[in-house]
């Protein structure tokens, strides 16, 4: 939930092999269950900057930021200026897929040639949106007071899931829609929770007292963390869609990119 993303610029190596030994399960829509959380985080309230920031980057906001566009990038005049947003960028894709799905007449194989560009495109395009918005939301909780919300943040997200466990287990064992499920759980009591517990009550390693300005810091960041939640939450779905979990990739080897033709080294 906390590393960095890493996007390739011009790369048409869009989907990284999966880094790790843990393989997914297959019949997740993870780019649905990701459309959802940006959904969702258009109820997020409050005016801290965090929060406007946040929905600005998810095209939720009064101002919001272009998706495809890369703030690191020296612009210059001749640049073609993307105004697309991150839902922009959904909505498209969204449109394509369901132009592959349309089975109301047979379509012309130039039809058809024509649905599945614009679908290839519609997908490059959010996979790029989706690593470019990942970036900035690195930048929004990079800074030292932020990643020690951040912190707080993760430590109650824990123990309330903890705490939670066996009712979201009940709930998932009757359950006919296993992830919209656990979505409204995490929304829905998770979500509240970490912004709303005070962070000296949920961990035991804190016997002190916090003096009064943290105490005024902890009531104050209420809206903050949850901001720093919804990131958060982007952020883990992103890598499960940003990633390529064919069984036979994982735990790729140092070795195996020996000779690779690949643009780019990934270790």
């Amino acid at each position: 939930m906390v590393a960095k993303s890493v996007h390739i610029k011009t790369s048409k190596f869009k989907r990284l092999p999966n880094p790790c030994g843990y393989t997914p399960p297959q019949n997740i829509d993870f780019t649905a269950v990701l459309f959802s959380v940006v959904a969702r985080a258009k109820d997020a309230t409050g005016t801290d900057y965090l929060t406007t920031d946040l929905k600005n980057l998810l095209g939720h906001g009064e101002s919001n930021t272009r998706a495809l566009v890369d703030d690191d990038d020296k612009a210059t005049s001749q640049d073609v200026v993307d105004d697309r947003t991150l839902q922009d960028l959904i909505d498209e894709y969204e449109g394509a897929s369901a132009g592959l799905r349309q089975v109301v007449y047979e379509p012309t194989t130039e039809e058809k040639k024509a649905r599945k560009k614009r679908y290839d495109q519609a997908y490059i395009d959010l996979l790029d949106g989706v690593h470019l918005t990942s970036k900035k939301i690195d930048k929004l909780l990079a800074p030292a007071h932020v990643m020690d919300e951040v912190r707080n943040v993760l430590t109650l997200h824990f123990a309330s899931l903890f705490n939670s466990h066996q009712a979201l287990k009940d709930m998932l064992r009757e359950s006919n829609s296993r992830v919209s499920t656990m979505l409204d759980f995490y929304f829905d009591k998770i979500w509240p929770d970490v912004t709303t517990q005070d962070i000296t009550s949920s961990t035991s390693s804190n016997t002190g007292s916090p003096d009064d300005t943290k105490a005024n810091d902890v009531k104050k960041d209420d809206i903050q963390r949850s901001a720093i939640w919804l990131a958060l939450m982007f952020k883990l779905w992103s890598w499960f869609v940003l990633h390529d979990f064919n069984p036979v990739d994982k735990m790729i080897e140092r070795t195996e990119y020996q000779d690779s033709r690949l643009a780019v080294y990934i270790g």
